[in-house]
Formats: structure tokens, sequence, C-alpha cells
């Protein structure tokens, strides 16, 4: 879990330019005694090699803007994609289906305006897919129905990830945490 923080921190700073990303531990609870034990063991390394760890989040919190990069196995974090890959068009088909049947006087065009640009900020063919951290080499796995725009995005990522030096700058941070906890 240390690893995937040094690895997602650094893949904020070079590719969406934030430069001290908050790093937060998902977990079931904000105490540092909740959760499975691999996160439990992870909480007090976080907090000593990582400055901008905030501690463990919530879920329910992951939109609130205040965490640049959330820490957790591969598996929950394919589900919580999943989930809000899936709940995002739920809701944007639920709008739609009452603005259709409803009578009431709103604007209707300028609401469906607002959910577009909000599904487009999540929408993956944005981003092209996700990057495959920790190997030594650049590597983007693109969703299997990948359309030509989402190829194309990706392919500009990939770009921008050997100009910024990502892999460099990933095994820099990991053997200089590596140090630092062997100090510790």
């Amino acid at each position: 879990l240390l690893q995937f923080a040094i690895m997602a921190s650094e893949y904020m700073k070079h590719m969406h330019g934030v430069r001290k990303p908050k790093v937060g531990l998902l977990n079931i609870g904000e105490e540092t005694n909740k959760g499975r034990e691999e996160y439990i063991e992870a909480h007090p390394l976080l907090s000593k090699v990582l400055p901008n760890f905030k501690g463990n989040v919530e879920a329910r919190d992951l939109f609130k803007g205040n965490i640049d990069v959330v820490v957790c196995d591969g598996f929950v974090g394919n589900n919580l994609l999943k989930f809000a890959e899936g709940w995002i068009h739920h809701v944007h088909r639920e709008v739609t289906s009452q603005l259709i049947s409803d009578e009431r006087s709103i604007d209707k065009s300028a609401l469906n305006d607002i959910f577009t640009d909000i599904i487009s900020e999540y929408e993956y063919e944005e981003s092209g897919g996700s990057f495959l951290l920790g190997i030594k080499g650049i590597c983007m796995i693109c969703h299997g129905a990948s359309p030509a725009r989402a190829i194309k995005n990706a392919i500009l990522s990939t770009a921008q990830s050997v100009k910024e030096k990502l892999v460099e700058s990933i095994r820099v941070g990991i053997s200089r945490t590596v140090a630092q906890i062997e100090i510790i």
C-alpha cells in the first residue's frame, strides 16, 4: 500500500501538476484501528514517511476534493471505479427519465448539459485508460470497449508520461522512501 501511495503521488505530480498530493487510505472508518489487517499496519507507515498523508478516508468522502490520492488494494480500487462509473450513468438515466416524464417548468436542456459536463469529467475516454504503475516501463490499460477517442487520449497520456519521466520519478520516490524507512 505504501508503494501504491508513492507511485500514485508521483503520477499526480507529473501527470496532473499537483505539487504536494494529499494521500488518503481508503478504509471503513477514519479511526486508525479499523479495517483489514494490512490497512491497519499500513497506516502508521504512511503517516511516518508521507508528509501529505491525511489518514483514513471513507468512500463517501472521496468526491469532496480533500484527497488527491486514494490508496487501496487493486481489488477494492477496481470495484470502486466500476461502481462510480455505473453510478453516474445510472443517475443520468434516472434524471433524464424524470425530465422526460415531468411537467414541471425547468430548463431541461440546461440540466442535461450540466450532467453531460459532469459525466465527461469522469469519463474514461477523456484519459484513455489507466497506467499500470510499478513496472520498468510505460503501460496504459484501456477499456475493452474503447473507441478511437479513448485510444487517441491514451497515446497522448502515454507520450506525456515519457516526457515527464514518470517511471524514473516513481523509481526515485520508492528508493528514497525505502531509505527513509531503513533510518526509522
